[in-house]
């Protein structure tokens, strides 16, 4: 079974050729979003009781790193995409 950091990194390449559409278009292109979503990268933080991955933070961060070193653009939205969903989970 391939880890989410696994499919990550084999998503790589694809994010780098897509930077200059990202760039033209000013956001991420539908493969990049495609293989996020694929990958399980916005569910990473989703607890196993919902059937998500429920990702420790130390192995979040691992995969936003990966993202990172394809394209910061791509990292910072996976980053951001976690924070929102960890705020949400604080009680008030």
């Amino acid at each position: 079974m391939t880890t989410m950091l696994e499919s990550v990194r084999e998503l790589q390449p694809t994010i780098r050729s897509e930077v200059p559409g990202m760039q033209a278009e000013r956001r991420l292109t539908a493969p990049v979003v495609d293989g996020m979503r694929a990958s399980g990268v916005f569910g990473m933080a989703l607890p196993a009781s919902l059937g998500g991955p429920e990702l420790c933070p130390s192995e979040q961060f691992e995969v936003i790193e990966a993202l990172t070193y394809a394209d910061g653009s791509v990292g910072w939205r996976a980053m951001n995409r976690l924070r929102c969903r960890v705020l949400a989970r604080i009680p008030r």
